[in-house]
């Protein structure tokens, strides 16, 4: 699933990426997490050192020489539910294919990559909210296999959401 990448960067059109939705976590930027931890969370403030771009269909950041990619991660556990929900991680010299920008509705950001069963493909973004003690409160990012409100009910603290470029 996920391939080595190229540290050297040829010249790329960096942006933001942003979340849209019509609940409390519209216009929140995407950041890396860090510190040892591979989860992305969604901040007020946009991101102060990685510069987001799309390269050969991997959804890649930049940080001087060093480069992260979009792992979309395993299933997630959410109180005790399979409710389809996984993980988006990010990782240095790792990074999934299968991203694009859909110019035909609005310019999201989805995927269409390869998981390791072929019944599991992605359907959306969604956020779910953190304690304060864990990435400072912030909504951590992951992707659903299922419809969210026809297959499954969204809980409380959880939100679905779009990815848009918001450039540099």
């Amino acid at each position: 699933m996920s391939t080595a990448l190229e540290t050297t960067q040829s010249p790329h059109k960096f942006f933001y990426l942003k979340a849209t939705s019509s609940g409390k976590y519209a216009n929140r930027y995407v950041r890396y997490t860090g510190s040892g931890h591979a989860d992305v969370v969604l901040t007020e403030a946009h991101p102060v050192f990685l510069k987001f771009y799309l390269q050969d269909d991997k959804q890649l950041a930049a940080f001087k020489e060093r480069v992260f990619g979009f792992v979309m991660g395993a299933l997630v556990d959410v109180n005790d539910k399979d409710e389809g929900l996984r993980a988006v991680e990010m990782f240095e010299d790792k990074g999934d294919g299968g991203f694009y920008f859909d110019e035909e509705d609005a310019g999201k950001l989805k995927w269409k990559g390869v998981t390791d069963n072929d019944d599991v493909h992605w359907k959306g973004w969604v956020l779910k909210e953190n304690p304060e003690d864990k990435y400072k409160g912030n909504p951590q990012l992951f992707w659903t296999t299922v419809e969210p409100d026809v297959e499954f009910k969204l809980e409380n603290g959880m939100e679905r959401v779009e990815l848009i470029r918001e450039y540099l």
